[in-house]
């Protein structure tokens, strides 16, 4: 039985994906390749498995669901940050953070197993990075802000020929109410 992941991410606007594509390729340059160099800039909510592609329909269906509800948000990405386990990133304002954050537990509400779920919004720059590539990093990398909206998610499913991840779909964030259903036509 073949087993799929699929990860449930945020995906800034193209300002945004150029810069942190900016800082990745300036840290390419310094230490040559690492893991992330080459993924879009994004915000994973979560990510999980699926050994039967007949549930993906009622997966789908739920993040629309989730998705309707949700209003549109404005955040800033402000702060770098330093992992131990050799990840360099960039973190919200608490503003934003705790809007994201909100997000990201809605999200959590899908039913599905075997889901590793974010709680802590970032941005990846590098991960699996030594001491010293950390240290260039934080050394090259000393200020960033990223302002953008937050107006959808979209569900990706890992390509293991390429190593990463294609984007499958994406959910715009329509701001209805919980148990508003499709309008139907009055006429």
């Amino acid at each position: 039985m073949s087993v799929s992941l699929y990860s449930i991410a945020i995906i800034p606007d193209a300002d945004v994906v150029r810069k942190v594509e900016a800082c990745k390729n300036q840290l390419k340059e310094a230490i040559g390749w690492y893991n992330a160099v080459n993924s879009i800039a994004h915000i994973t909510v979560s990510e999980f498995e699926l050994s039967n592609e007949y549930a993906l329909p009622n997966v789908k269906e739920h993040i629309e669901k989730i998705a309707r509800r949700l209003p549109e948000i404005s955040v800033c990405f402000n702060e770098l940050m330093k992992f131990h386990h050799g990840t360099f990133c960039i973190l919200p304002d608490e503003d934003s953070k705790t809007k994201v954050v909100k997000i990201i537990t809605d999200f959590h509400e899908l039913p599905i197993k075997n889901t590793a779920k974010n709680r802590l919004p970032h941005i990846t720059i590098g991960k699996g990075l030594s001491d010293k590539e950390m240290y260039i990093a934080g050394e090259l990398i000393t200020r960033i802000s990223l302002k953008f909206k937050i107006g959808s998610v979209v569900l990706r499913k890992f390509n293991e020929e390429l190593n990463h991840y294609d984007i499958v779909d994406e959910y715009p964030f329509l701001n209805q109410p919980k148990d508003m259903g499709i309008q139907q036509s009055l006429f």
